[in-house]
C-alpha cells in the first residue's frame, strides 16, 4: 500500500520529479530503515539469556545520510531516476536524464531536503536462522495502523487516470537499460551500511546474471543432447524407444539414460454416444479449411467433429472470440480473421491463431487440446 501511495502521488512529470523520488528511496532504504532498526533493536539489547543480539555474524548496520559528493550515492538517484522514468512510461524524460551533466544532477539532489527519521512502534519476534542473520519482524499491528492512515490520503481514481506505469524485467546483458548500474549501487550501499566490502560493475554482473563456467559448461552439454534427440526426430524415428532422457551432474562426471514415460493422457467418456476421448498435454487440434471460416461455421465445426458443447473460445492472450451465453448474431457471421482484427493487427508472420476452447463432452468437462487455426496460406 506504501507504494501504491508513492506510485501514485509522486509519479514524475518532470525530470526533478524523478530524481526527487529517487532521493526519498535512497533515504528509506539506507537511513530511514536502517534508524529504525537501531532504534527497535539498539546496540545495547541483550535476550532473556542476557546474550547481546548485536555480535558474532550479526553486525549492526550504521545509516548512511545522503551526500552529493559521494558518486556512489549519486549513482544510485541517477540510475533509480532513470528506471523510474522507464517505468512510468516517461521515455523522454530517459533520454533526459541519460545525458544531463552529473554536476546538474548532484545539484537537484542535494537542494532535496532528506526524510526525518519518525520512529514507529514495530514488534520484532527474533528467530535464530543459520542462513538469514536478519530478525524476522511481526508487523501486523503496525500494518493496521499504516493501513488506516493511508488510506484517505491516496488520491482519487479521475486524478490518476493518466498514470501509465510498466514493470521493468530484469535484462543484464543490455548495459543501457540502467539495471545492472542499480543494482550495483543499491548492493555497494547496502553493503557500505554492514560494513561489507563492495563490488565493482562487472563482479556485479557475474554475480546478478550467474555467469559461472559451469553453467556455460552446462547450458553447451544440454544444447548437444537437445541436438542429438532432434536429429532422430528429424531422421524419422517415430518409436519413443528410439529416444532418451538424459540426467547429467558434471560435478561428479555422471551420466545417465533412461527410455522416457509416455506422457501422461485422460480419457474422457460421452455417456450419450458411448464415445471417448483421449488427449494429453503435448496434443494439439489442426483446423484447415481452405479458407477463413466464420465464428459460426468455426463452433459448428468443432461441435460435431469432436462431440463439444462450446462454451467460450478466446485467444491465447485472453480476448475472447465467442461466448455461448452472450452470443451476438452478427459476430456470428464474421470471419475469424475479421474478428481478430478487431482486437488488433494481425501477425505478420504467422497463417494460423492459436485458439483456447472450453466446452463439455457429454457430462465431462474435458481440458482441450489448443486448436491451431489456419486463416490463410491454405
Amino acid at each position: 500500500l506504501e507504494r501504491v501511495q508513492t506510485a501514485l502521488q509522486a509519479h514524475p512529470v518532470t525530470l526533478k520529479d524523478c530524481i526527487k523520488v529517487s532521493r526519498g528511496m535512497f533515504d528509506d532504504m539506507f537511513d530511514i530503515s536502517m534508524k529504525q532498526l537501531l532504534h527497535n533493536l539498539p546496540l545495547d539489547r541483550v535476550d532473556d539469556k542476557g546474550i547481546p543480539f548485536w555480535g558474532g555474524a550479526k553486525k549492526p548496520p550504521t545509516p548512511i545520510v545522503f551526500d552529493a559528493s559521494n558518486d556512489l550515492h549519486i549513482d544510485y538517484v541517477l540510475h533509480t531516476a532513470a528506471l523510474i522514468a522507464s517505468s512510468s512510461k516517461k521515455a523522454d524524460l530517459r533520454k533526459a536524464l541519460e545525458v544531463m551533466p552529473l554536476d546538474e544532477v548532484r545539484q537537484i539532489a542535494s537542494s532535496i531536503p532528506s526524510k526525518e527519521f519518525i520512529p514507529k512502534v514495530v514488534k520484532y519476534q527474533l528467530v535464530e536462522n543459520t542462513n538469514n542473520n536478519d530478525p524476522t519482524a511481526s508487523n501486523d499491528d503496525a500494518s493496521a495502523g499504516f493501513t488506516e492512515e493511508v488510506m484517505p490520503t491516496l488520491p482519487p481514481v479521475s486524478e490518476v487516470a493518466g498514470c501509465a506505469m510498466e514493470p521493468e524485467e530484469f535484462e543484464k546483458d543490455d548495459d543501457a537499460n540502467h539495471h545492472i548500474d542499480y543494482v550495483t549501487a543499491t548492493s555497494n550501499l547496502r553493503a557500505s551500511c554492514y560494513a561489507i566490502p563492495i563490488a565493482d560493475r562487472i563482479r556485479t554482473k557475474r554475480i546478478a546474471g550467474s555467469i559461472i563456467p559451469a553453467m556455460v559448461t552446462t547450458t553447451a552439454f544440454v544444447t548437444g543432447m537437445v541436438g542429438i534427440e532432434l536429429t532422430k526426430f528429424l531422421a524419422g524415428n517415430k518409436t519413443l524407444e528410439d529416444y532418451r532422457d538424459i540426467f547429467v551432474n558434471i560435478a561428479v562426471n555422471m551420466f545417465t539414460l533412461s527410455e522416457p514415460q509416455a506422457a501422461m493422457s485422460t480419457t474422457w467418456k460421452n455417456e450419450d454416444t458411448g464415445n471417448s476421448v483421449t488427449w494429453s498435454i503435448w496434443d494439439r487440434i489442426d483446423m484447415n479449411e481452405g479458407r477463413d471460416v466464420t465464428l459460426e461455421e468455426l463452433v459448428d465445426i468443432l461441435e460435431k467433429k469432436y462431440e463439444l458443447d462450446i462454451f467460450m473460445i478466446s485467444l491465447t492472450d485472453g480476448k475472447m472470440l465467442y461466448n455461448q451465453f452472450a452470443k451476438k448474431p452478427e459476430k456470428m457471421k464474421k470471419t475469424i480473421a475479421d474478428i481478430v482484427t478487431t482486437m488488433g493487427p494481425l501477425p505478420e508472420s504467422n497463417d494460423h491463431f492459436a485458439l483456447l476452447v472450453t466446452g463439455s463432452y457429454g457430462e465431462e468437462d474435458p481440458e482441450v487440446p489448443t486448436v491451431f487455426y489456419k486463416f490463410r496460406n491454405f
